[in-house]
Order: structure tokens, then C-alpha cells, then sequence
């Protein structure tokens, strides 16, 4: 693949987000949603790397960047152990990508041919939190186990002492929390109500145990259900109080869900795929923010007229 071609696989879902809402597949705010999405974990990347650049001088930054190009395809992907920090991310991206572009391509192919779906439409939100409740799993199971990393030049992996897998259990803890205030505690109801929302809260609460007592746990065949319950009772936002309760697999699978009839309004999206409930970050606040940037502007131009006007004055 010739460089020219390279892109950044955040800044390309970018794009493809744009495009859905510019041809009016996706609303302003389901855009706001995603490219809100993409930009916390373009965040974890970002914060992942820095902290292990600044802690182990023979990391491979360089691998890592190439792993998060578009354009290689997915089974040629270098091989990433579950045990890498970067694996949990990567995973979540090559499936929210895949998404994307199906997404896209699905309406396309509808409109241009004035045709009806012959499949179901393309569920974006709930496979975001589907692939959300896997990132929580994988990074559950990966701050158990010692991490690895890429070392320059050589395809030996070292793992990381205690000093460094420290701060990137801190990385995680602190971007997985902001994840959910920002992105998901806006969610209906009915959505938080799904297996998956459920099952990735049970992982937030999890996770906000000491390492060591959730992993000890884990571990631990002998332990019984009031043990495993425990680590439930800590509060996160946007997730039931009443989580401690839930206990299998069963009991999960009979929580209600009302999936969205993907036939109904089928000529184009007249509202938000996300139902959100009462959003706090929508149209309206962008809107504002391009109001309150308007004003701001109309009163540098006036500085700048006055100055100018002063300066004539002072000249004459």
C-alpha cells in the first residue's frame, strides 16, 4: 500500500460519519454520537501511548501506529496478543469501522436503486454497545494478567513491571469512567435495559474494585455468590443500583428489550437511530456553541474597528 493511501482509521470513521449525516442517513445528533465515540477512543490511544512512551524507552511506537491505518486488511493485521493494552481498543475499532462502512454501503445501495431493505437494517447503536460490553470484558480479563508490549526493531515482548502496568490500569480506570458519563448515561431506558448494556455495566462495577480483589475472585473457584456480589455494589452513572441482584446468565436474557422496527420510516431518517433520552449533547448545544462563537467573533471585530479608529485619531 503506497503512503498516499494511509489514513488514520479514527480520522476515516470521521469521515464516514460526516458523509452519513451530510446524505442524511445519520441525524445530527447520531453524528454527534459517534464522532463523540470515536474522539474518547481516539483519547484512550493517545493517553495508552504516552504513558508507555514515557515509561519504556524500547516501545514500539511505530507498530502501534500502524496498527490503527485503514486500508490493511483485516486479516493481515500484525498479530496482537490479548495480553497487549493496545488489544481491547483495536478490537472495538475494527468492528465499529466494519459497522460504518456497512452502514453506509446498506444505504446507498437503497437509495440509489429506489429499492425496499431486503435485510434488517444495520443496528449501529447496538453493536456499540455490544462491542463496549467486549472492550469491558477484554480489559477486566487483561488488567488480571501481565502485560505485554512491542520492543523496536525486535519481535520480542517484555512485560511491563509493576511500576508501568500501574499507571496503564489508571488510563484505563479513569478514560472507561469518562466513556460512560459522557457517551452513555444519555441513553433510553429501554436501551439500558438490553443484555449488553446490562452485562457492560456488571463490568464498571466490577472495575471499580481494587485490582487485586477482583482478580483474586476471579480466580478463585471457591468463591460464592455473595463474594462475586460484592464487587457489584459501587454506583456508576447510568447504570441500575439494583445490578448486585443480577446473578446469571439467565436471569439477563429475561430483561425486556424494544428493538426499533428497522422498516418503519424507511425513506430517510427523520429522527435520532440512538433514542436518546433527553440528550445533553445534541444539535442544540452545537447550535449554541456556534451562536456563543458568533458573538464572541462580532466583539474581537469591534475591538479590532476601535483600535484601528483610535490609531487614525491618535496619527492625525
Amino acid at each position: 500500500m503506497s503512503p498516499a493511501k494511509i489514513d488514520n482509521i479514527f480520522i476515516k470513521m470521521h469521515e464516514i460519519v460526516d458523509e452519513l449525516i451530510r446524505d442524511s442517513f445519520l441525524t445530527i445528533d447520531d453524528g454527534y454520537f459517534f464522532n463523540l465515540h470515536l474522539l474518547i477512543l481516539r483519547s484512550l490511544y493517545i493517553r495508552l501511548d504516552k504513558a508507555i512512551k514515557l515509561n519504556l524507552l524500547e516501545y514500539d511506537d511505530e507498530f502501534y501506529k500502524h496498527l490503527f491505518i485503514v486500508g490493511t486488511n483485516k486479516s493481515e493485521y500484525p498479530f496482537v496478543p490479548q495480553n497487549d493494552p493496545f488489544y481491547p481498543l483495536l478490537e472495538q475499532i475494527k468492528n465499529f469501522l466494519t459497522d460504518l462502512v456497512s452502514f453506509k454501503d446498506y444505504y446507498e445501495t437503497i437509495f440509489k436503486k429506489n429499492e425496499q431493505p431486503s435485510m434488517p437494517e444495520p443496528r449501529l447503536l447496538n453493536n456499540v454497545i455490544r462491542y463496549r460490553k467486549l472492550f469491558l470484558k477484554d480489559v477486566t480479563e487483561l488488567v488480571c494478567d501481565k502485560y505485554t508490549i512491542k520492543l523496536k526493531n525486535i519481535e520480542t515482548r517484555v512485560v511491563v513491571d509493576r511500576k508501568l502496568k500501574a499507571i496503564i490500569d489508571d488510563v484505563f480506570f479513569r478514560e472507561i469512567e469518562g466513556q460512560q458519563i459522557l457517551l452513555f448515561d444519555d441513553l433510553e431506558e429501554d436501551t439500558k435495559a438490553t443484555n449488553d448494556y446490562v452485562e457492560s455495566c456488571r463490568y464498571l462495577k466490577i472495575l471499580k474494585n481494587p485490582v487485586n480483589k477482583f482478580c483474586t475472585i476471579f480466580t478463585d473457584e471457591s468463591a460464592n455468590n455473595k463474594t462475586q456480589m460484592d464487587l457489584l455494589n459501587h454506583y456508576v452513572q447510568g447504570c441500575s443500583e439494583n445490578l448486585s441482584a443480577i446473578t446469571s446468565e439467565t436471569t439477563l436474557e429475561a430483561l425486556p428489550t424494544k428493538p426499533r422496527d428497522p422498516y418503519n420510516d424507511i425513506s430517510r431518517h427523520q429522527r435520532s437511530l440512538l433514542s436518546l433520552n433527553k440528550p445533553k449533547k445534541t444539535s442544540e448545544n452545537i447550535n449554541s456553541y456556534v451562536l456563543s462563537s458568533g458573538g464572541l467573533f462580532c466583539i474581537f471585530s469591534s475591538l479590532v474597528i476601535l483600535m484601528l479608529l483610535l490609531k487614525k485619531f491618535l496619527w492625525k
